[in-house]
């Protein structure tokens, strides 16, 4: 009974493990250079509706989303965009009185940031549903190490785009078929105290 409890702990901690590093590595992706590469944005249109509360707006935009912290977004096949897009805009604020309509507020830069925000999430559930299936897959096979080819990728792909993060990924995958061939190495019993 008491080997049963155990048991059904560590079940328990690997899945909690997996589900925190799929939500770490969704916050990852929210970084420039290590979850996406921005080429280019810029504001195309922003017309304000005062009356109405909102703004239509419109950019223009290229950006190449990191295979490894969106794989939805890839198996979709808009991995990269490049393209314009429109969005409503709504206001910072409105003002103190009686006549008091909206404040925008933001403008240029702050603005292209809440639009690169918008990209990055609208399927980020669902992406994070697949973060999630990886990472819980890795729990369920117990081979963390696997961890490193991941983490190689995301790596790979912050210094040198798609190219780097093959590179990465083949690398890591070296190092793990290392890792499962030689248990006694000292390096992998430290990697594999670090992780088990």
């Amino acid at each position: 009974m008491y080997e049963a409890k155990v048991a059904f702990t560590r079940k328990c901690l690997r899945f909690i493990v997996a589900i925190l590093l799929a939500l770490g590595l969704m916050l990852l992706g929210l970084f420039d250079g290590i979850g996406y590469h921005l080429y280019f944005i810029r504001e195309t249109s922003f017309i304000p509706h005062s009356r109405l509360g909102y703004a239509d707006a419109s950019f223009s935009i290229d950006l190449m989303y990191n295979p490894v912290l969106y794989p939805l977004y890839w198996l979709m096949g808009s991995g990269r965009i490049n393209g314009t897009y429109s969005t409503i805009y709504l206001p910072e604020g409105y003002g103190s009185g009686e006549f008091g309509g909206p404040r925008w507020g933001l403008w240029g830069k702050e603005r292209q940031d809440a639009y690169i925000i918008e990209m990055l999430s609208w399927g980020s559930l669902l992406n994070l549903l697949f973060l999630a299936i990886i990472t819980v897959s890795i729990e369920i096979v117990g081979k963390r190490c696997l961890y490193l080819v991941l983490g190689l990728g995301i790596f790979g792909f912050a210094a040198f785009e798609l190219v780097g993060m093959a590179v990465g990924m083949v690398v890591g995958s070296l190092a793990v078929a290392s890792m499962l061939r030689q248990p006694d190495n000292v390096v992998f019993r430290f990697w594999r105290s670090l992780w088990e």
